[in-house]
């Protein structure tokens, strides 16, 4: 007669039981030896084995099946990796590929293994990893320098490693810093919310061409984020994992430039603007004058280029002072605008010469603003005591479509003012 027996055979052979707590077999077997199989499906995920990996690393037996292996390996072994993983992937059996990497451990240390790659036969459509862990002074295995930590942590540039649909698998705290977000919200496609609209199409197209089978090896760009409400800007380099024709992935870094943008925005602000009135200069002027130029050859519009001067602008210098010269001149360009539509372009092209140019406008609607701004900047000056009243000539030329230079135009309307100026002064 068989007596009572403590444990009770699971049929499944799964389980078992001890005193009346379950026993969970694989785990228990998985102290015993030292090699498993993994299998890796196409997307990168983990799917099932793992007994003496996953003991090894902290984790209890299938835990980390469904995740990514890219979560697993060391930054620095990352690339190599998925190279390999991909290339046993999209090669036909039998193909094996032998080599060591580090695997993070669930209290952050890093283990290091030794796997075998081999590529997956029907009906399984991935890899199988045959791996076992090695001691740290094992010879088949050369530890990196530990006075030094990962590459990837300690680099001031943001680090994002994507697989071959564009995933983020992996982040450093770098990257986590610069756009703001968690790596857990950075993986996957998340990390693209972090940019703007136009920004995440730009990357878009610059990762599927380093992705391409013959495409650039290297792609540069500058791109907008908003981090905590702030407006910001990113250098971003992509380069391509894998061999050519077995493209695996991206690595892409990012740097932080706004300071260098925003310098970059300010001397273009300063070639461009009269420094006194925030107004823009010739140059900025004849760039516009030149695009409105071409839009009335394309639209058979109307074009029309005013010309004015203060009268008798010296007499406040003379008199007051260039202090109040320059608050004059900054009230005039004030005024001016009030009067203007956002698409006229009013100019400062020095001294106390000013240029208005307006689209669309047939010539009652250009007489009907000379009129609106002589009488705008008439009006008595509050910078000058006593309320100076301000006179302004203003020359107008009407474009043709045989104007030839933007210069010519401009010439124009200067020698209109002039006549004006002379006519009035004759009128005394």
């Amino acid at each position: 007669m068989v007596g009572d027996r403590s444990e009770q055979h699971d049929p499944g052979g799964a389980q078992a039981t001890s005193g009346g707590a379950p026993i969970d077999v694989a785990a228990e077997l998985a102290k015993y030896h030292r090699e498993v199989l993994l299998y890796i499906d196409p997307a990168g995920h983990i799917r099932g084995g793992g007994g003496a990996v996953a003991t090894a690393l902290g984790y209890s037996v299938g835990e980390q099946d469904g995740t990514h292996i890219a979560e697993y390996i060391h930054p620095d072994d990352l690339a190599r990796v998925l190279d390999v993983v991909e290339w046993a992937r999209s090669t036909e059996p039998p193909f094996l590929q032998r080599l060591n990497a580090r695997a993070r451990h669930l209290d952050g240390s890093w283990v290091p293994f030794r796997a075998e790659v081999l590529s997956a036969e029907p009906p399984l459509r991935g890899v199988i990893v045959r791996t076992r862990p090695l001691d740290a002074d094992d010879p088949e295995f050369v530890q990196g320098d530990d006075r030094f930590a990962s590459l990837a942590d300690v680099m001031p540039a943001g680090i994002l490693t994507a697989d071959a649909r564009g995933f983020v698998v992996f982040s450093n705290d770098a990257a986590s810093q610069l756009l703001g977000a968690a790596p857990e919200h950075l993986h996957g496609h998340g990390w693209e919310r972090c940019l703007s609209e136009e920004g995440r199409d730009e990357i878009a197209l610059a990762a599927a061409r380093v992705l391409e089978e013959r495409g650039q090896q290297r792609e540069r760009m500058v791109v907008e984020i908003m981090r905590f409400g702030e407006k910001r800007w990113l250098h971003v380099t992509l380069v391509p994992l894998g061999r050519e024709g077995q493209r695996t992935g991206w690595i892409g870094t990012f740097e932080d430039v706004t300071e260098r943008q925003l310098a970059a925005a300010e001397l273009a602000h300063l070639a461009t603007h009269d420094p006194l009135t925030e107004l823009p200069n010739r140059l900025l002027l004849e760039d516009r004058l030149d695009q409105a130029v071409a839009r009335m050859h394309r639209t058979s519009g109307t074009l029309a280029v005013l010309f004015t001067d203060l009268d008798d602008f010296k007499v406040i210098n003379d008199t007051f002072g260039h202090a109040v010269g320059d608050a004059v001149l900054v009230e005039v360009a004030r005024r001016m605008g009030e009067h203007l539509r956002p698409t006229d372009t009013l100019a400062r092209l020095g001294g106390d010469e000013f240029v208005v140019v307006c689209e669309g406008l047939d010539h009652d609607g250009v007489s009907d603003l000379v009129d609106r701004l002589q009488r705008a900047v008439a009006r008595p000056m509050p910078v000058i005591e006593g309320g100076h009243e301000q006179a302004m000539s203003i020359g107008v030329a009407i474009a043709r479509p045989s104007v030839e230079t933007t210069r010519d135009l401009l010439a124009q309307a200067d020698q209109a003012m002039y006549r004006m100026k002379r006519a009035r002064q004759a009128d005394g």
